[in-house]
């Protein structure tokens, strides 16, 4: 049954259930690019794209931090919850992307 929450809670990682194969990607894609390589791209936004945004260069400053911080190593992240259920995981480091 999919919504039979107490032999659920007892199935699976993290109390989720014995369905969560029903849901859970083959594999997990990181894209992971420095602070500097992510505020370039935005310097490099058409102003028609940035207008009514926080992609101003102290917004950027502030979004990046707050990401870092909650995506520190050791911490409960998306990728720390892949490797835990073991699902394949691909990082991609250093972008390069051209446009």
């Amino acid at each position: 049954m999919v919504f039979d929450s107490e032999e659920a809670d007892a199935e699976g990682p993290g109390g989720r259930g014995g369905n969560d194969s029903l849901i859970l990607p083959d594999l997990v894609v990181c894209l992971e690019a420095t602070d500097d390589f992510l505020r370039q791209r935005v310097l490099n936004l058409p102003e028609n794209v940035v207008i009514g945004t926080h992609y101003t260069e102290h917004g950027m400053t502030h979004c990046l931090g707050e990401y870092r911080v909650l995506n520190a190593e050791g911490e409960e992240t998306v990728v720390s919850f892949f490797e835990e259920l073991e699902v394949p995981l691909e990082i991609i480091g250093e972008l390069v992307i051209n446009g």
